[in-house]
């Protein structure tokens, strides 16, 4: 959803969480990884395959919930 250049206020909207629960995890995600802008994040995300191009971030996120369980 980051990759999509949707701010924190519609990722959460979308996912049914806080506004600010999306920011702790954006910010605990930059932290973690020595990151300092969500650009080079979602850089990251490509460049690791955690984004796969052509999907929606919606249909992403199921598709790995699906495999997951």
């Amino acid at each position: 959803m980051l990759s999509s250049s949707q701010d924190s206020a519609s990722i959460a909207r979308d996912l049914g969480l806080s506004p600010l629960t999306v920011k702790t995890h954006i910010t605990h995600m930059l932290g973690k990884l020595v990151i300092r802008q969500r650009g080079h994040l979602i850089a990251f995300a490509n460049e690791s395959g955690l984004i796969v191009p052509g999907t929606t971030p919606t249909s992403f996120i199921a598709n790995r919930l699906r495999a997951a369980s």
